[in-house]
């Protein structure tokens, strides 16, 4: 046992803060119990209980993730503490998730990233959406695999154009890395979340691609992607 915390560990227990965050109210309890191997996985890995593991690991988390927020090297302090006491209630009372949730929709709306011109991709995109970066460090820690969703739109396009659906495409890559995260196939997150990281995992993988969607493209996808975030039935699970 290394009794160590690796960058690996640390990305992945930000990944799954970010997915604690995106979780519908009503299942953090089963969020909580999916995750279990996940915890204690990455607790086994570090040498430590997962009380242990978590204790140790929150602080920096939780500095990075304010750090990306307030987009600065040295976030505050106090932002820091009130964000890692929440994030350790929420982890193991599931109660107190909503509170860490309105945290972290809080800290999402930090002028220094939430403004369109200070998103990661600003002109390819990041300007279009219709949440305020609360995807980003989400897709930077988790790393997508954006070939895939490269395969999936190209999948798409080469269907009669009546019979194209790239939101379709884009939200299958979207719970697909949902599951990735997690460790397992089953999904908490709500319309709202799920629409909003699909385009945000849409325009940081084209992003890195030599042929960008062009300006227009990007608008009809958000456009058709806010639609259906507003007519997805509630009670079907995403």
């Amino acid at each position: 046992m290394t009794n160590k915390l690796s960058i690996e560990g640390l990305q992945v227990t930000i990944g799954y803060l970010y997915l604690l965050s995106f979780c519908i109210p009503e299942r953090i309890h089963e969020f909580g119990e999916a995750g279990s191997l996940l915890r204690k996985g990455l607790a086994l890995k570090a040498g430590l209980t997962e009380a242990e593991y978590f204790e140790r690991v929150l602080p920096e988390a939780c500095r990075r993730i304010v750090a990306f927020h307030q987009r600065t090297r040295q976030p505050e302090s106090k932002t820091i503490e009130a964000l890692t006491e929440s994030a350790r209630q929420a982890l193991f009372g599931a109660q107190q998730a909503t509170s860490f949730q309105a945290q972290m929709a809080q800290m999402s709306a930090s002028p220094a990233r939430a403004k369109p011109d200070q998103r990661l991709r600003a002109s390819k995109g990041c300007q279009f959406c219709a949440a305020p970066c609360r995807y980003g460090f989400f897709a930077l820690t988790t790393k997508p695999n954006y070939a895939l969703l490269k395969k999936l739109l190209a999948a798409e396009a080469q269907k009669p154009s009546g019979e194209q659906d790239p939101l379709q495409a884009g939200w299958s890559f979207a719970t697909a890395q949902l599951w990735r995260a997690l460790g397992t196939e089953q999904g908490y997150i709500s319309p709202f979340h799920l629409g909003n990281l699909a385009y945000c995992l849409l325009t940081l993988g084209m992003a890195k691609s030599r042929y960008p969607l062009p300006e227009g493209q990007y608008q009809k996808f958000q456009e058709a992607n806010q639609a259906l975030i507003q007519t997805w039935p509630a009670s079907r699970p995403v």
